[in-house]
C-alpha cells in the first residue's frame, strides 16, 4: 500500500527541513515575488507552511505563473505588514518545488495570516497551518494537509481534485469538518475517522468494496484502488464525494 511519505527526503513532503536554502523574504508587500520559475510548471510541487491563519490554493490553467499573496492582521483585525511571509524555488530534488513560509518571530502569537497561491498546474500539495481553513481547489497528484492537532487549534479542509486521484492523500485537522471531492475514475483505500462527527460518502458510479463502518469511522475501496486516503478530524464531520 503507498503512502505519502514515500515521495523521497528532499521532494514536497521533505521540505522545510535541510534541504534547500532559507527563502527570502520581502517586507511591507502583500504580494510575495517568485524567481526562478521552471520552463516545466505542470512538475512543480507545493510547500506551504503557515503558523496561524489561513491558507487557499487555487490551480487555474488560465493562470500564466503561480502568484502568491499574504494579508495580515493583528488581534485588533488591523491589517499589518506581512514581513514574515516568504517564498523560495526549491530546484534540488527530482522535480521543483515552491516553498511558501509565513511563520511570525517570537512574541507575535497573536497574528493571522491568510496565504492564497494561484497557479497553472501542480503535481502535489503539502501543508501545515493553524488555526484557520484550508481550501485547495483544482489540485492533483499526492496531497498532505495537517491543519492544527490534538494540542493546537485546527480548522476546516476543503479538496477538491481535478482530475481522477490515483495518489495518496492525506487530510489531518485538529478540529474542523474534512470535505474532499473527488472526479469519476479515481481511486483509493480509503480510512475516515471522525472522532466526534459523522462520515458521509456519496458515490455516483464510484464502485466501493470492502466497506464498513462505525461509530464516525469509514473504510472501503473505491474502484480497486490501493493508494492510501486518510481523513481525520478530532471534531467535524467528513464528507466523501465521488462525483459521477
Amino acid at each position: 500500500m503507498k503512502t505519502i511519505t514515500t515521495l523521497g527526503a528532499c521532494s514536497l513532503l521533505g521540505l522545510l527541513t535541510a534541504c534547500g536554502t532559507a527563502p527570502m523574504r520581502y517586507p511591507h508587500s502583500s504580494e510575495v515575488p517568485i524567481s526562478g520559475l521552471p520552463a516545466d510548471i505542470a512538475h512543480l510541487g507545493l510547500d506551504i507552511e503557515n503558523r496561524s491563519g489561513s491558507v487557499k490554493v487555487i490551480v487555474d490553467r488560465g493562470f500564466d505563473a503561480p502568484r502568491i499573496t499574504a494579508s495580515t492582521t493583528n488581534a485588533s483585525g488591523v491589517r499589518i505588514p506581512s514581513t514574515w511571509a516568504a517564498a523560495d524555488l526549491d530546484s534540488s530534488g527530482p522535480f521543483p518545488v515552491l516553498r511558501v513560509l509565513a511563520t511570525p518571530p517570537v512574541g507575535h502569537d497573536d497574528v493571522y495570516t491568510d496565504l492564497v497561491i494561484r497557479l497553472p498546474a501542480v503535481a502535489g500539495v503539502r501543508v501545515r497551518n493553524r488555526v484557520g481553513p484550508v481550501s485547495l481547489q483544482g489540485v492533483g497528484g499526492a496531497v498532505d494537509v495537517q491543519n492544527g492537532s490534538e494540542v493546537e487549534p485546527g480548522g476546516s479542509i476543503t479538496a477538491i481534485f481535478a482530475a481522477p486521484a490515483d495518489e495518496p492523500i492525506l487530510l489531518r485537522s485538529g478540529g474542523g469538518p474534512i470535505a474532499l471531492d473527488l472526479p469519476r475514475g479515481s481511486t483509493g483505500r480509503v480510512n475516515a475517522n471522525a472522532r466526534s462527527g459523522n462520515v458521509t460518502i456519496l458515490g455516483g458510479r464510484a464502485d466501493f468494496t470492502q466497506s464498513a463502518s462505525h461509530h464516525g469511522e469509514w473504510s472501503g475501496v473505491i474502484n480497486g484502488g490501493d493508494n492510501d486516503i486518510r481523513l481525520e478530524t478530532g471534531r467535524g464531520d467528513i464528507t466523501v464525494r465521488v462525483l459521477p
